[in-house]
């Protein structure tokens, strides 16, 4: 059992992890759907998390060192209030909206070829032409998605009545024609029309592009170093109690799994899911996510107010010599370190598939419904705690670069249950993704980078040491991965491309495992193998004076 003063110092970066995941998990599972109901396509969104990270990289190891050579407190504080301020710009973007100008309705696709079968006719114009006589040459139906080739002239000289309306959902016009009795089952379709312009396009796809854009370098140069700078303070203070770091992430990643189930309840209860102003048909995904974007604010602000009645600023009571900046990264170029940074680009490029498409694609293709989304991030937050849990356990067993290593695996495997899983009905339980809850390892494998870290880099240097794995595997790796994820997702579509990265991400980690053990594990000075770590640990864990 600890003592009492063991867990009060222990509780308040178990308190500062549980708001940064509670918030965190909220709104992230969300973040490629909002960009969607503004109007971005989703090669949009991967363009932008393709080259953003060449801007925004330099953001987690600068913000690091500064928090190591300053102090935590200041930095921290900083990134949580500017990250928190963001959720609020997120959820005021521009919209951009295409629809299909021209509707007809019709009782059944059988009757589609005559013009005769058309029921009512509706257009997006002033309420001045409401009402006025209409000659249409139709070249195509587009019903329930599917494109039917027609060919024929649509006089509207005599109609029953016509009605003008105002759509609230993009602010244009309609009319509506009424000619004759329809079926209670009548099917609204686009109509395209021969020399035409078929669509009507609301507000600028080229602001909104920008704008999420400059969103996504400021999100991620401010929330990774905020992880960053939390997970040092962790490290350090697990250091000092002699306790295993896996344990404060495991209290504090309770929150993932409360968070997207509140997150999941509050959208099914609140938020809004218009139908189209014309067909009256429900929008596949909400109109927003704003409700969990607000409580990401309302989280973090809450966290930055008691950051300071906390003083995880760290001192020794033995004072270090200053040295140069070459001589505070000697560490650095050694095969360990190497082999270990190059590894975390290699866990970015495959998870970036997941970024980029898993959401989207259990939504939009496997049909997930919001409910069961929110269930499916809940036990994602399940998995995680657990593993977490058993965390130290592992690495005392297997060693940390083996969990990198088993981890990767455990969630390329996931990819590879969502390549094969069917598209599921409205009511159906989606098994196969929710089992693949079970291999959900990202914060699992955290436990590895930050033990590794601790016996690769100096101890004064371990929020800088952290913040450029972050760089390299949540930064600089998942926007390249975005980018080549957009072009192999044109040439083999989604489905494939989650196969492929799977595969990929379970026999790198394979051959990785191999050159470590084979070639780079026996080059590790005696000082840095995770015995040689344990025993440091424990001695300059007396020798600082905890501040908290």
């Amino acid at each position: 059992m600890y003592s009492k003063e063991t867990v009060k110092i222990a509780s308040v970066p178990i308190i500062i992890h549980f708001f940064l995941n509670f918030g965190f998990f909220v709104a992230w599972p969300y973040n490629t759907l909002q960009a969607r109901s503004y109007g971005l396509e989703t090669s949009d969104i991967l363009t932008v998390s393709g080259f953003v990270p060449f801007i925004s990289f330099a953001f987690s190891p600068l913000l690091g060192y500064a928090g190591d050579k300053l102090g935590y407190k200041g930095v921290f504080m900083g990134v949580i209030m500017a990250t928190a301020v963001l959720s609020v710009v997120y959820c005021n973007f521009p919209v951009y909206m295409e629809t299909s100008k021209y509707w007809v309705m019709i009782d059944s696709i059988a009757d589609l070829n005559s013009s005769t079968s058309i029921k009512q006719y509706a257009a997006y114009m002033p309420s001045t032409q409401c009402g006025e006589a209409v000659s249409l040459a139709v070249t195509s139906l587009v019903c329930n998605g599917t494109t039917y080739n027609v060919n024929y002239d649509l006089k509207l000289d005599q109609f029953r009545n016509a009605t003008s309306n105002l759509c609230e959902k993009n602010g244009l016009e309609y009319c509506v024609y009424d000619i004759a009795d329809h079926a209670e089952n009548a099917t609204f379709c686009e109509a395209k029309l021969k020399e035409a312009e078929n669509t009507v396009k609301i507000g600028s796809k080229q602001l909104l592009f920008w704008s999420y854009a400059a969103f996504r370098i400021v999100w991620e140069g401010t929330i990774n170093p905020a992880w960053n700078i939390a997970d040092a303070i962790a490290s350090r203070v697990a250091q000092n109690l002699k306790i295993e770091y896996a344990t404060i992430m495991f209290c504090g990643s309770v929150a993932s799994i409360i968070a997207p189930l509140v997150a999941g309840l509050m959208l099914d209860q609140y938020g809004s899911n218009t139908a189209d102003c014309i067909s009256n048909e429900k929008m596949e995904r909400l109109d927003n996510y704003n409700l969990a974007y607000y409580s990401f604010f309302f989280i973090y602000v809450f966290c930055f107010a008691i950051i300071p009645f906390f003083n995880i600023n760290f001192k020794d009571k033995t004072e270090r010599p200053k040295v140069s900046l070459k001589k505070d990264f000697a560490w650095l170029p050694k095969p360990a370190p190497i082999l270990f940074y190059l590894f975390n680009v290699i866990s970015g490029l495959i998870h970036s598939v997941y970024d980029g498409f898993y959401f989207i694609y259990i939504v939009e293709e496997l049909n997930v419904s919001t409910g069961w989304f929110s269930i499916i991030n809940s036990l994602n937050g399940v998995t995680g705690t657990l593993l977490i849990g058993l965390g130290g356990l592992i690495r005392k067993r297997i060693g940390s670069m083996n969990i990198l290593f088993l981890g990767v695996s455990l969630f390329s495997t996931r990819l590879v249950i969502a390549r094969y899983a069917g598209q599921y009905s409205d009511g159906d339980i989606p098994w196969a993704i929710l089992i693949s809850t079970l291999f959900e390892s990202v914060v699992f494998q955290g436990v590895g980078v930050v033990a590794y870290v601790k016996i690769i880099a100096p101890k004064e240097l371990t929020a800088t040491a952290i913040g450029m794995a972050a760089c390299l595997n949540f930064v600089i790796a998942r926007g390249l991965g975005s980018l080549m994820a957009a072009q192999l997702n044109r040439l083999m579509g989604t489905r494939i491309l989650l196969g492929a990265a799977g595969f990929t991400g379970i026999g790198l980690s394979i051959l990785f495992g191999i050159v470590y053990h084979t070639l780079v594990k026996r080059t590790e000075p005696k000082n840095m193998t995770e015995e040689g770590t344990e025993q440091q640990n424990r001695k300059e864990g007396t020798q600082e004076n905890i501040q908290i």
